[in-house]
């Protein structure tokens, strides 16, 4: 068997709330809600929790694949984009080797 999940879409650099996001969000809101807000792309929190139930409802699966887009959109307006991108799409590796 295997676990197939896609379009992570993950925003590492806290964009929730701030000029990136759509909604703009406040600081308050956001804070209630730690897994993260419509209208704005995930936090790391959503990712992990999403692997480690992906891995629970999955228990024996020989592979996991995981495919889309993993990094939030407009990876351009990143302070740094490929060094953001490329630590992004590590960490969330890593997440998921763990789960698995």
């Amino acid at each position: 068997s295997h676990q197939w999940g896609s379009d992570a879409a993950v925003c590492v650099l806290g964009c929730h709330g701030n000029k990136d996001c759509p909604t703009r969000y406040s600081a308050e809101e956001i804070a209630k809600h730690p897994i993260g807000m419509i209208g704005c792309d995930p936090p790391p929190t959503l990712w992990t929790s999403a692997v480690r139930a992906a891995a629970r409802l999955a228990a024996g699966a020989e592979f996991a694949i995981f495919s889309g887009d993993f990094v939030r959109h407009g990876q351009h307006a990143m302070p740094s984009p490929e060094a953001n991108v490329s630590g992004t799409l590590g960490d969330l590796s890593r997440d998921l080797a763990a789960a698995f």
